[in-house]
This record gives C-alpha cells, structure tokens and sequence, in this order.
C-alpha cells in the first residue's frame, strides 16, 4: 500500500476514483438530457391530444345542443315515465323502496341530477 500525499507518495488509486467519478458524472448528465428529451415530446404529445380533443368538441357541439333539444322536446311530450310502467313491475316492495330512494336523492338534488337518478331508478328495477 502507498504512503499517504504528505509523505510525498503519489497515490494512484485517488486519480483512478476521480476518473470513475468524472465518467459517472458524465453518464448521469446523458440520462438527463435524455429524460428531458423525453418529457418534453410528452409534453407535446399531450398539447397535441388537448387540441384534437377541443377540435373534436367544437365539431360535435350542435349535434350535442340538437340531442338535448330532442330530448327535451321527448320528455315534455310524453313526460320522464308513465306510472302505468312502474306499478307493473314483478317487484313491488323492492321497486316501492328503490323508488324512495331515489325520491330522496331528486329532492337533494333537483334539475340535472334528479333526472340522472330518474333513469338509475328506471334501471335498478
């Protein structure tokens, strides 16, 4: 084993660990541009999906505001369901007890979401 640097021995093991260092390092910044590289295509990947998705929507609007209209015009006519429909279901007490509850949950929740219960209780029974 060589002196310590004091003595004035050259240690050649400290040169090769500095070099081993300096090559990690080197390593380390490659994986970095790498991974930058990378994040940023996602990146673009991404804004290119958003956009695509925003475009999508903008075609299909009228023809979503046409189905709401339709609809609605649907459900004022012949009304959400007729009682006639409901009381012939097989189930009477099961349907009698869902129909509470979604009862409670359109009081809760009236407009928008009472009709979504309104075709979940329509599905349960």
């Amino acid at each position: 084993m060589a002196q310590p640097l004091l003595e004035g021995e050259y240690l050649e093991d400290e040169n090769n660990d500095l070099e081993e260092l300096r090559e990690r390092v080197s390593q380390l910044e490659d994986d970095l541009r790498r991974e930058k590289a990378a994040r940023l295509k996602a990146e673009n990947e991404n804004r290119s999906l958003i956009a695509a998705m925003e475009s999508l929507r903008k075609m299909l609007a009228p023809f979503h505001r046409l189905m709401r209209g339709i609809f609605g015009e649907i459900e004022m006519v012949i009304g959400p369901e007729s009682v006639d429909q409901r009381a012939s279901s097989p189930s009477s007490s099961a349907s009698s007890q869902n129909e509470t509850r979604w009862e409670s949950y359109k009081q809760t929740f009236p407009k928008t979401p009472a009709r979504i219960f309104t075709r979940c209780w329509r599905t349960t029974k």
